[in-house]
């Protein structure tokens, strides 16, 4: 069976296209990671959370409910960058105890980020900013 030349290359435009439009997906997305960092994954979101607490220098409060979408978004705000951090635990550290009866732990200042057992090197201020807030909102005087 003879092929028309012209649908070969109508085959070969749409796939040109469509390996186009794949490849500048993948470096969106890697520019991304590289512009704003790698997101932290599982954290904990507001319909998952039943309760929280808050600990910062060894003191530790209860999140009040009005609070609760500001200490899940904390969360949620963090980004994580490759490399070598501080395997030490953060000031700040917020553990939410989940619905399904799990508990999150998040933690973050200016040099370490911690989840559940695991230490990243934060991108960019968001650590320290997550320190700040936490200080600030829930141990503001």
């Amino acid at each position: 069976m003879i092929e028309n030349p012209g649908q070969a290359a109508r085959k070969n435009a749409v796939r040109d296209l469509i390996l186009g439009v794949v490849f500048f997906i993948l470096l969106s997305v890697v520019l991304f990671g590289v512009v704003f960092g790698i997101p932290l994954t599982g954290t904990p979101k507001l319909s998952e959370v039943n309760t929280a607490t808050v600990s910062f220098d060894g003191k530790t409060v209860e999140v009040t409910p009005e609070d609760m979408q500001i200490a899940v978004d904390l969360a949620g705000g963090l980004k994580r960058w490759v490399g070598e951090c501080d395997q030490t635990m953060p000031k700040a550290v917020i553990t939410y105890q989940m619905k399904d009866g799990t508990e999150v732990v998040v933690g973050a200042d200016k040099d370490t980020i911690y989840k559940d057992g695991k230490y990243y090197a934060p991108k960019g201020t968001n650590g320290e900013l997550f320190q700040n807030v936490v200080e600030g909102i829930f141990f503001g005087e």
